[in-house]
């Protein structure tokens, strides 16, 4: 077997080179004559450039549509719920989401902490009660101190969950109990937007006139 040409030699120390960073050389050559000495050649070699940065993914927006600084970006996420009453915090939301007002009013009787509780998604019992069109729960909800303009971590509200499934019963109490009408979720849509797209036309006349209808 062959030993390596010393050109081969040279391209496998000129890589090496490479990805140490560049710098100067020596290589020991030696001509076809066999008998000649190795000459040493000096030869020098470029640092490699430095590798790009990729820009960083683009931060979530606001609800006014501006780019959420790190604090604001946090403030969007689900608050966690207080430790040891995650349980409690689950059956609230299940019996929000139900209409089961007499299990909602029994937990809340001894954890009123939990009115505001978020899910996973950031949602807490107004606002999944409001999606289901559980008049009642979103009622006495409002009456105990609830967040109406509470926004889970897509940006949605309250209102706008009861409006883009046409609850009428349900946006009527929000606005009632000042539910903001123009906030948007994080796709820039508004309440009023889904009432148009799925053709609710008691809700949109509502959301047109921020008020309740009589």
């Amino acid at each position: 077997m062959n030993p390596p040409s010393n050109n081969l030699v040279q391209v496998i120390v000129l890589a090496a080179c490479l990805l140490a960073g560049g710098g100067t050389y020596l290589f020991l050559t030696r001509s076809h004559n066999s008998q000649s000495r190795p000459a040493t050649v000096v030869q020098t070699f470029p640092a490699a450039a430095p590798v790009r940065q990729l820009p960083l993914p683009a931060q979530p927006a606001t609800p006014n549509g501006s780019p959420a600084r790190p604090a604001q970006v946090a403030s969007l996420r689900a608050a966690p719920v207080p430790a040891g009453l995650e349980t409690i915090a689950q059956q609230m939301d299940e019996a929000a989401t139900k209409g089961d007002l007499e299990t909602v009013s029994n937990l809340f009787a001894a954890h009123p902490e939990l009115i505001d509780a978020r899910n996973a998604w950031g949602s807490t019992p107004l606002t999944d009660a409001s999606y289901n069109g559980r008049d009642a729960v979103v009622a006495w909800m409002l009456a105990h101190g609830a967040d109406v303009n509470t926004q889970n971590n897509m940006l949605w509200t309250p209102l706008i969950h009861a409006a883009r499934r046409g609850h009428a019963g349900a946006v009527r109490l929000l606005l009632a109990n000042h539910a903001d009408a123009s906030l948007k979720t994080n796709a820039g849509k508004t309440a009023l937007d889904f009432a148009h797209e799925f053709h609710w036309p008691e809700v949109e006349a509502m959301l047109k006139e921020d008020k309740p209808v009589k």
